[in-house]
Protein backbone atom coordinates (compact mmCIF):
# COMPACT_ATOMS: atom_id res chain seq x y z
CA UNK A 1 0.00 0.00 0.00
CA UNK A 2 2.86 2.42 0.83
CA UNK A 3 4.49 1.84 -2.58
CA UNK A 4 1.17 2.48 -4.28
CA UNK A 5 0.84 5.80 -2.41
CA UNK A 6 4.42 6.79 -3.31
CA UNK A 7 3.76 6.03 -6.98
CA UNK A 8 0.68 8.26 -6.92
CA UNK A 9 2.74 11.27 -5.76
CA UNK A 10 5.92 10.55 -7.73
CA UNK A 11 7.08 13.52 -9.83
CA UNK A 12 9.24 13.11 -12.91
CA UNK A 13 10.95 16.19 -14.31
CA UNK A 14 11.85 16.00 -17.98
CA UNK A 15 13.87 18.74 -19.59
CA UNK A 16 15.04 19.13 -23.14
CA UNK A 17 16.25 21.55 -25.77
CA UNK A 18 14.67 22.22 -29.14
CA UNK A 19 15.33 24.31 -32.21
CA UNK A 20 12.28 25.59 -34.07
CA UNK A 21 11.86 26.29 -37.78
CA UNK A 22 11.77 30.02 -37.05
CA UNK A 23 15.31 29.87 -35.61
CA UNK A 24 14.19 29.89 -31.97
CA UNK A 25 16.01 27.86 -29.32
CA UNK A 26 13.90 26.63 -26.43
CA UNK A 27 14.93 24.91 -23.19
CA UNK A 28 11.83 23.46 -21.56
CA UNK A 29 11.24 21.87 -18.16
CA UNK A 30 8.13 19.73 -17.67
CA UNK A 31 6.77 17.60 -14.84
CA UNK A 32 5.52 14.44 -16.55
CA UNK A 33 5.03 12.58 -13.26
CA UNK A 34 1.99 11.99 -11.07
CA UNK A 35 2.78 14.37 -8.21
CA UNK A 36 4.15 17.89 -7.78
CA UNK A 37 7.90 18.49 -8.15
CA UNK A 38 9.81 21.18 -6.26
CA UNK A 39 12.96 22.25 -8.11
CA UNK A 40 15.63 22.26 -5.40
CA UNK A 41 18.72 22.84 -7.53
CA UNK A 42 19.47 23.60 -11.18
CA UNK A 43 22.86 24.07 -12.81
CA UNK A 44 24.18 24.45 -16.32
CA UNK A 45 27.34 22.37 -16.82
CA UNK A 46 29.88 23.54 -19.41
CA UNK A 47 33.64 22.95 -19.61
CA UNK A 48 33.91 21.58 -16.06
CA UNK A 49 32.18 24.67 -14.67
CA UNK A 50 28.73 25.03 -13.06
CA UNK A 51 26.48 27.99 -13.79
CA UNK A 52 23.32 29.09 -12.04
CA UNK A 53 22.83 32.22 -14.18
CA UNK A 54 21.98 32.08 -17.89
CA UNK A 55 23.95 35.24 -18.74
CA UNK A 56 27.17 33.93 -17.16
CA UNK A 57 26.88 30.67 -19.07
CA UNK A 58 26.07 32.41 -22.36
CA UNK A 59 28.99 34.80 -21.88
CA UNK A 60 31.44 31.90 -21.63
CA UNK A 61 29.72 29.75 -24.25
CA UNK A 62 29.47 32.54 -26.84
CA UNK A 63 32.76 34.14 -25.78
CA UNK A 64 30.94 37.44 -25.50
CA UNK A 65 30.69 39.97 -22.64
CA UNK A 66 27.40 39.99 -20.74
CA UNK A 67 26.59 43.58 -21.73
CA UNK A 68 26.97 42.61 -25.40
CA UNK A 69 24.61 39.67 -24.89
CA UNK A 70 22.08 42.00 -23.24
CA UNK A 71 22.24 44.33 -26.27
CA UNK A 72 22.45 41.80 -29.11
CA UNK A 73 20.74 38.55 -28.11
CA UNK A 74 16.94 38.35 -27.98
CA UNK A 75 16.28 36.09 -25.02
CA UNK A 76 13.71 35.42 -22.39
CA UNK A 77 14.08 33.28 -19.32
CA UNK A 78 12.23 32.08 -16.29
CA UNK A 79 13.89 30.98 -13.08
CA UNK A 80 13.03 27.42 -12.17
CA UNK A 81 14.87 27.28 -8.85
CA UNK A 82 12.41 26.89 -5.97
CA UNK A 83 9.45 26.48 -8.31
CA UNK A 84 6.85 23.79 -7.72
CA UNK A 85 5.64 22.20 -10.93
CA UNK A 86 2.23 20.57 -10.91
CA UNK A 87 1.82 17.34 -12.86
CA UNK A 88 1.74 18.27 -16.54
CA UNK A 89 3.08 21.80 -15.95
CA UNK A 90 5.70 23.11 -18.38
CA UNK A 91 8.09 26.04 -18.08
CA UNK A 92 9.96 27.58 -20.98
CA UNK A 93 13.07 28.22 -18.90
CA UNK A 94 15.16 29.75 -21.70
CA UNK A 95 14.07 31.07 -25.07
CA UNK A 96 16.42 32.62 -27.60
CA UNK A 97 15.24 33.98 -30.93
CA UNK A 98 18.56 35.31 -32.24
CA UNK A 99 19.08 32.71 -34.94
CA UNK A 100 22.88 32.32 -34.96
CA UNK A 101 22.96 31.99 -31.14
CA UNK A 102 20.03 29.56 -31.17
CA UNK A 103 21.72 27.44 -33.82
CA UNK A 104 25.02 27.36 -31.93
CA UNK A 105 23.36 26.35 -28.65
CA UNK A 106 21.32 23.59 -30.23
CA UNK A 107 24.10 22.19 -32.43
CA UNK A 108 26.58 22.11 -29.56
CA UNK A 109 24.34 20.52 -26.95
CA UNK A 110 26.87 17.72 -26.61
CA UNK A 111 29.20 20.30 -25.01
CA UNK A 112 26.82 21.52 -22.30
CA UNK A 113 23.95 20.18 -20.25
CA UNK A 114 21.58 21.09 -17.45
CA UNK A 115 21.40 19.19 -14.16
CA UNK A 116 18.20 19.45 -12.14
CA UNK A 117 17.49 18.10 -8.68
CA UNK A 118 13.89 18.00 -7.51
CA UNK A 119 11.83 16.73 -4.60
CA UNK A 120 8.40 15.18 -4.11
CA UNK A 121 5.95 16.25 -1.42
CA UNK A 122 7.29 13.36 0.69
CA UNK A 123 10.77 14.95 0.33
CA UNK A 124 12.26 12.16 -1.77
CA UNK A 125 14.79 13.64 -4.16
CA UNK A 126 15.85 12.86 -7.71
CA UNK A 127 18.50 14.27 -10.00
CA UNK A 128 18.83 14.12 -13.77
CA UNK A 129 20.64 15.79 -16.62
CA UNK A 130 19.19 16.87 -19.95
CA UNK A 131 17.86 13.83 -21.81
CA UNK A 132 18.87 11.54 -18.91
CA UNK A 133 16.97 9.29 -16.56
CA UNK A 134 16.28 10.48 -13.04
CA UNK A 135 18.15 8.85 -10.17
CA UNK A 136 17.04 8.98 -6.56
CA UNK A 137 19.56 10.90 -4.43
CA UNK A 138 20.05 11.63 -0.74
CA UNK A 139 20.64 15.36 -1.17
CA UNK A 140 20.60 17.94 -3.93
CA UNK A 141 24.10 19.35 -4.30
Amino acid sequence: MQKQHEASIWPYVYHAMSYRDNGRFLYTVRNVGMGPAKIVDAKILYKDKEYTEYYEFLSDFLEMPIDSIERNVALGYSSILGRVLSPGEKIDALSISTQDVSFKLFNNQDKWTVKICYASISDKKWSNVSFGNAEEVENCE
